[in-house]
């Protein structure tokens, strides 16, 4: 507004003053914005003069209660839902799961607290405090606010390109969540794009973060048939060898071509299609093989988890050592250029075993060699059409 003072100062003296800008016709939204774009990059001598922190509940100890208010449900899934809260001390917006006491979910809940304060990095959720509510027998547990989950962010995005620009930033950053995660001697064991959640500074750039460690288990201890059906590695869906970090990159792959719609993946996944774990599978190695855009993701799509790919081979082989967890890191070499291709040649499978194991490694042998079969029938047919093509 012309003419009219904007600016209330308070305090004792100049060096020690209070600045408030009064700002006219601006919704909350809009407010909020405007504070974030103002501080979020401020150095922290900035924030530390300018900001006022009211002391407020987190982190807690001796298992408190914190006294908050719900403010809108975000989410829910079979181990509870995910509320937006808002701390009544501070104003401090966080999100808090709210988790039965019931037998049945006890084992969930405490592999859950275990992971959450065990692990800590950049691109893993971190606990901020968590009680088991005297009055209702739940379990809170209290973590940072994020915009929303990667399954949103891409139903949301139109274009292709913006839509793999964002795929490939959250590919990496998973990838070094989950090279932490092994590094640790964990498997996540639910890798999808719902548990992958995000957040963006006033500049736009994206920061993915992994959660949901319901089904998070040292991979010493991993044996049974457990996640989500669709992103399940094959050796976890058929019960087949020894669980390693390694079936989280299985996973991360599948999330991938949901992420980018290979093959409308997405509708597909609505049908009844993918209820066969054949019917996923030929879509994964059939991308693999064919989709000169996926070359960057095909040694991640192995069936056999020995050869597939970790975390830390592909960070290397994207050039970005500086994301692996181990200090070994920097030395990490890559898978080579013709890995994959020497795998489908091969299709080499341990023979080692006996017993039921070995029935279960003879059926999952048998899906892997026909699938590959097929795959490579395809590719040997339509080469030969162009080969005619060009004769002609």
């Amino acid at each position: 507004m012309d003419n009219v003072n904007t600016w209330l100062v308070m305090g004792k003296d100049r060096k020690d003053t209070v600045n408030f800008e009064i700002k006219f016709n601006m919704g909350l939204s809009d407010t909020l914005k405007l504070i974030q774009r103002r501080f979020s990059g401020a150095a922290e001598s900035v924030k530390r003069r300018n900001l006022i922190n009211f002391p407020g509940q987190i982190p807690s100890s001796n298992n408190r209660k914190i006294d908050h208010c719900t403010l809108a449900e975000l989410g829910r899934g079979g181990y509870g839902k995910v509320f937006k809260t808002v701390d009544m001390y501070s104003g401090d917006i966080m999100a808090v799961k709210q988790m039965d006491g019931v037998r049945e979910l006890v084992k969930s809940r405490d592999r859950e607290i275990y992971a959450f304060t065990s692990l800590k990095h950049p691109h893993v959720m971190n606990l901020l405090a968590s009680y088991i509510s005297t009055r209702t027998g739940k379990t809170e547990l209290f973590m940072p606010i994020q915009q929303g989950a990667l399954d949103d962010l891409m139903v949301s995005t139109r274009s292709r390109t913006e839509a793999s620009s964002i795929g490939q930033q959250a590919l990496v950053q998973m990838l070094s969540g989950l090279d932490y995660l092994a590094y640790r001697g964990f498997i996540h064991r639910d890798i999808k794009p719902g548990n992958v959640l995000y957040d963006t500074n006033h500049l736009g750039q994206y920061t993915f973060k992994l959660t949901d460690f319901g089904l998070t288990t040292p991979a010493s201890a991993a044996k049974t048939h457990i996640g989500t059906g669709v992103f399940m590695a094959p050796e976890v869906y058929d019960k087949y060898g020894k669980q390693t970090p390694k079936a989280d990159i299985w996973s991360l792959y599948i999330t991938m071509l949901w992420v980018l719609d290979v093959d409308k993946f997405r509708s597909r996944m609505r049908t009844a299609e993918f209820d066969s774990k054949t019917a996923v599978r030929k879509v994964a190695l059939k991308n693999a093989v064919n989709n000169s855009d996926l070359a960057y993701l095909r040694n991640m799509a192995i069936y056999d988890q020995d050869p597939r790919a970790s975390a830390a081979q592909m960070l290397a082989g994207y050039g970005r050592r500086d994301l692996i967890t181990s200090p070994a890191g920097s030395s990490m070499l890559p898978l080579p250029e013709n890995h994959f291709d020497n795998w489908i040649k091969s299709n080499h499978h341990r023979d080692e075993v006996h017993g039921e194991t070995r029935r279960r490694q003879d059926i999952h042998r048998e899906d892997c060699r026909e699938d590959s079969e097929e795959i490579r029938e395809n590719t040997q047919e339509k080469a030969s059409q162009e080969d005619s093509q060009e004769d002609s």
